[in-house]
C-alpha cells in the first residue's frame, strides 16, 4: 500500500493498517523533511502556531491522548502527537521523507 502524505490522515491511515487489518508491507512518501503535514509545513516567526479547535479533535480515537499542555493545542504539542502514534506503529521505517510523487498507476497484478 502507498500513501503519500504524512500528516494526521497517513498517519492514521498506516496505523490503522497494521492495527486492524495487521498489514506491514505500506511505504510512505512525503515531500516534506518531517512528518505532520501542514503542521510541519507552516509556522509563524515569535508567534508559534497553536490550533484554533480543542485537543479533542486532534486526537485519534484509537489512540486518545490526555498529555495535551493546553486545551487548544500549540505546535509542539501537535506534533509529539503524531510521533507517539508514529512511533507505537513503527511506521518510521516505512517512510521516505524529501520525495516528491510525480505519478502513480495501478498495477491490478
Amino acid at each position: 500500500i502507498l500513501c503519500i502524505e504524512l500528516g494526521f490522515s497517513g498517519v492514521c491511515l498506516g496505523a490503522q493498517l497494521k492495527r486492524k487489518l495487521h498489514f506491514t508491507d505500506i511505504q510512505f512518501y512525503d515531500r516534506n523533511t518531517h512528518i505532520a503535514g501542514t503542521w510541519h509545513t507552516n509556522s509563524y516567526p515569535g508567534r508559534g502556531m497553536r490550533s484554533d479547535i480543542t485537543v479533542m479533535f486532534y486526537s485519534f480515537s484509537f489512540e486518545t491522548n490526555t498529555d495535551w499542555s493546553t486545551l487548544f493545542p500549540d505546535q509542539s504539542d501537535i506534533f509529539d502527537c503524531i510521533n507517539n502514534v508514529v512511533d507505537k506503529y513503527d511506521l518510521r521505517c516505512c517512510m521516505t521523507l524529501q520525495t516528491d510523487c510525480e505519478s502513480a498507476s495501478w498495477d491490478s497484478e
